[in-house]
């Protein structure tokens, strides 16, 4: 299928090829359509065209239903659902989040049941289709403010999938670890690890870290605080973390950093979201939040604890991030050396360690001791992969085989 969602032309022969597939009942085609808008929007950063990529999977979903196409009342529904999409192409682009919501409650006093499975699998799909968005690049940040998903369920998803699952040979501890034990750097948390923290029960953990490390100031900007602290006020099932962490503000284990107190550095934004472009544009690959912790660091000298996998792969490693994002984006992406250069000056200083980086420092200095016999470390840092932190089977087991018990055990 030839996608052109930029003209309005292509627009409706997108919503067309839907509409057949749709009435042929074919699941298949509405999938690979749905992929395929993805795709589109992603090497365009078309951010507002994925909204139909939703609707083409919440169509594919619904005829995979049985039930629902052997129902009395599904031809009558197949014909509200084909007028709707016949519609849509009187609209633009830019409403199609709009007309999301309106086909959500399309059947809210028509057919409950049809309604509660649109509903429901609506979530889904934005999270679906996010988790494709960020195998093309796009961090968790940005699928989030596209689609509004949620953090901490996109993770979860893109963990169950083993979308983090992207292997970069190191030894973890004498690199990563060894410079925490050796400095009292400060630290800067971005989202995606205090999310893995969260998941994994560990958020009391800071308070002893405190204690035994007082000249560590642990830091986190306003604009990560407002994605994962203040989840408690949008999401009923995140609300413990989000309140665990506000506690640990209001102790003064975390500082906030306010965004007026952040030193806006343009140079550095330009330089790292126009690094890497394809024939359709530029790739912007971070957003507010890594963009202001980055900027943190590189000013304040801290260690930035990080698990998503772009923004590491930036810093530490340009080159495998060159390739894995033509892996993902199945075409040339091409690489503007002069600007790498440029931003190598600037932030090849940060440091940047994982959240199985910074449990390998905690296991060093003792916390785990009451665990020991037990053989804790592998199952703890699986219990941190599997709440989104990006590393593999392989580097965890190099980390226990040659790395922590290496330093732990005496």
């Amino acid at each position: 299928m030839d996608i052109d969602l930029f003209s309005q032309k292509g627009y409706n022969s997108s919503i067309d090829n839907i509409i057949q597939e749709f009435e042929r009942e074919k699941l298949v085609p509405l999938k690979r359509i749905s992929n395929e808008i993805v795709e589109y929007c992603a090497t365009r950063t078309d951010d507002k065209g994925v909204y139909l990529a939703v609707m083409a999977y919440i169509l594919y979903k619904t005829i995979s239903q049985t039930h629902i196409v052997a129902s009395k009342t599904w031809k009558k529904d197949k014909e509200i659902i084909l007028s709707f999409f016949t519609n849509l192409k009187t609209f633009k682009k830019d409403d199609l989040r709009n007309q999301l919501n309106k086909f959500i409650i399309l059947f809210q006093n028509k057919d409950v049941e049809l309604y509660n499975y649109i509903k429901n699998i609506e979530k889904k799909g934005r999270v679906k289709v996010g988790a494709r968005l960020y195998s093309m690049g796009y961090t968790t940040t940005k699928v989030s403010e596209i689609l509004q998903v949620n953090n901490f369920e996109l993770q979860k998803y893109l963990v169950d999938t083993q979308a983090y699952n992207q292997r970069l040979s190191e030894n973890l501890l004498s690199s990563k670890v060894q410079l925490l034990l050796k400095e009292n750097k400060h630290l800067i948390f971005d989202s995606s690890s205090l999310i893995s923290i969260g998941n994994t029960g560990l958020i009391n953990f800071f308070e002893e870290f405190k204690k035994k490390n007082p000249k560590v100031n642990l830091y986190i900007t306003e604009s990560v605080h407002n994605e994962t602290i203040d989840i408690k006020e949008k999401v009923v099932r995140y609300g413990w973390i989000g309140i665990q962490y506000q506690y640990l503000i209001q102790k003064g284990i975390f500082t906030v950093i306010k965004q007026d107190k952040i030193t806006q550095n343009s140079t550095i934004e330009n330089l790292c979201n126009t690094i890497f472009y394809t024939k359709h544009g530029k790739l912007e690959l971070l957003q507010k939040g890594e963009l202001e912790s980055v900027i943190f660091a590189q000013k304040n000298n801290c260690v930035l604890v990080i698990d998503e996998i772009i923004t590491r792969w930036l810093i530490e490693s340009p080159t495998k991030l060159h390739k894995l994002l033509e892996s993902r984006y199945k075409e040339k992406v091409l690489l503007d050396k002069n600007k790498l250069s440029e931003a190598n000056k600037l932030i090849k200083s940060v440091p940047v360690v994982r959240s199985v980086d910074f449990m390998g420092f905690a296991i060093k200095q003792g916390y785990f001791n009451k665990f020991e016999g037990l053989n804790y470390i592998k199952p703890l840092l699986y219990s941190l992969k599997y709440s989104g932190c990006a590393t593999t089977y392989e580097e965890i087991d190099s980390y226990v085989g040659k790395g922590v018990d290496k330093y732990v055990r005496k």
